[in-house]
């Protein structure tokens, strides 16, 4: 055996440990999932990236971290961590609620 050869060989296969040792992390979340987590944050334009976390875990038993969620959230519905998006006013709140409130009054 020439040196040449041992050589690339050494070369090859420190190629292909590190190619194993460097490959990507976690696998990505099942399409229905994630088209789950887009629609709750759509139709729920209120609730943040911990609220749907808990109401996955809460309801379906599915524990995905809130961070997940925020990866998989449509870009304009995700806002600073951990706060929520404001999509009523005041006045349309009060619109809203204005029958009940005379109630209690």
């Amino acid at each position: 055996m020439q040196p040449e050869t041992f050589t690339r060989w050494h070369r090859q296969g420190f190629r292909l440990f590190w190619q194993w040792k460097s490959k990507r992390g976690r696998p990505a979340l099942p399409k229905d999932l994630r088209a789950l987590m887009r629609r709750m944050a759509l139709e729920n334009p209120t609730w943040g990236q911990e609220r749907i976390a808990n109401e996955l875990l809460l309801k379906l038993g599915l524990q995905v971290s809130p961070r997940t969620v925020r990866k998989y959230m449509p870009n304009h519905c995700v806002g600073s961590p951990g706060k929520r998006r404001q999509t009523q006013r005041w006045s349309t709140f009060m619109h809203n609620q204005a029958q009940g409130s005379v109630a209690c009054d």
